[in-house]
């Protein structure tokens, strides 16, 4: 009878000390999942934090725009002279300093506009090849390099304006020309890219939903 009354007892300890470890450990989990909710919520609000400015070299993303930041910023000395109709006069002497206010500005740029489309296209691929040329995202890049080619050779046929006109109409001319159309078509397709936040197909883009 004693026997049976200490296995009961003992039983009733087993039991309570699995409810208590039981329950500790719920509480474990518990805090463990309230610390993970709210590291979500601060690693949520960082992601939402506007910010003005910031280094991030390890992005390919990041390192195109910045490129492309710099070509603009250097491409505005051109622009500035050309829009204020800054030309330089027939018999001027000094046409190594138009080349260098002007026409380098122009290349440098350009160049820096090259470069800057190549790691958008890089940007949509898993390797460095093969393209990718179904995706939109792809052909943003593709067509924003064929226009900065455009006005990287409008400055290059630029540096022979006065020894030889001609190059004007059928370099610089006709570079910027066909420069400016295949950025158009670039920036479309980078608004369509903005607004498909996941890649898509050129097929699915061009496919009429009825």
């Amino acid at each position: 009878m004693q026997t049976a009354e200490n296995s009961s007892v003992s039983a009733g300890a087993s039991a309570d000390v699995g409810a208590g470890t039981a329950t500790a450990g719920a509480a474990a989990v518990k805090h463990q999942q309230q610390q993970l909710q709210r590291q979500l919520v601060i690693n949520a609000r960082q992601q939402q934090t506007w910010r003005w400015w910031g280094l991030r070299l390890h992005d390919i993303e990041f390192v195109a725009s910045f490129l492309q930041l710099m070509g603009a910023t250097i491409f505005w000395v051109p622009c500035i002279f050309g829009a204020s109709r800054a030309y330089l006069a027939e018999g001027v002497s000094n046409q190594r300093t138009w080349d260098g206010v002007y026409w380098l500005f122009q290349v440098v740029g350009a160049t820096f506009f090259i470069a800057s489309s190549l790691l958008f296209m890089f940007e949509v691929q898993p390797a460095w090849s093969p393209p990718k040329p179904l995706l939109i995202g792809w052909h943003a890049g593709f067509w924003n390099m064929i226009g900065a080619v455009g006005f990287w050779l409008s400055g290059f046929f630029g540096f022979w304006a006065v020894p030889a006109a001609k190059y004007q109409l059928g370099g610089t001319v006709l570079s910027t020309f066909w420069g400016s159309y295949a950025f158009l078509i670039g920036s479309y397709l980078q608004l369509l890219e903005a607004v498909n936040k996941h890649p898509q197909h050129l097929s699915r883009c061009l496919r009429t939903k009825h």
